[in-house]
């Protein structure tokens, strides 16, 4: 993101700026934030969009705003309904740029399908120019 490279790690959100080797340095940027899935994250917009373990957030150089407050009960039920090992492998972001909509694909439950399980056949979409959510 710009002038930084982001890293998610299962013990909190760093950055890594710098302009060469011998000035590159490491800070920690969230402690809190745990990323899902490694495929649930984006950038749309100069910001990064990723769904991590307290809900979806939108992740600036100002720091993380979790914006998945309108359908945070949605949210919070797509993710209790498969273990987290199924969400962290099967769950995944895409991007439209020219649109502008992230689109949080994960899988649900249908008892028509192998094993039972639909892997990613709906999604909670954001459109990050009107701040807007809709589903797929």
């Amino acid at each position: 993101l710009r002038d930084s490279l982001f890293v998610f790690k299962s013990d909190g959100l760093f950055v890594i700026s710098g302009g060469d080797y011998s000035t590159f340095r490491v800070t920690e940027f969230d402690p809190t934030f745990q990323l899902l899935s490694r495929e649930s994250v984006v950038v749309v917009d100069d910001a990064i969009y990723a769904w991590g373990s307290q809900g979806i957030a939108r992740i600036t150089d100002g720091g993380v705003e979790y914006i998945d407050g309108p359908i945070k009960d949605q949210v919070i039920s797509a993710a209790k309904l498969v273990l987290p090992s199924t969400l962290s492998f099967a769950s995944f972001a895409v991007p439209n740029l020219r649109d502008g909509v992230v689109a949080f694909y994960y899988p649900t439950y249908d008892p028509a399908s192998a094993g039972g399980w639909s892997v990613c056949s709906n999604a909670l979409v954001w459109h990050v120019r009107t701040r807007v959510w809709s589903t797929r």
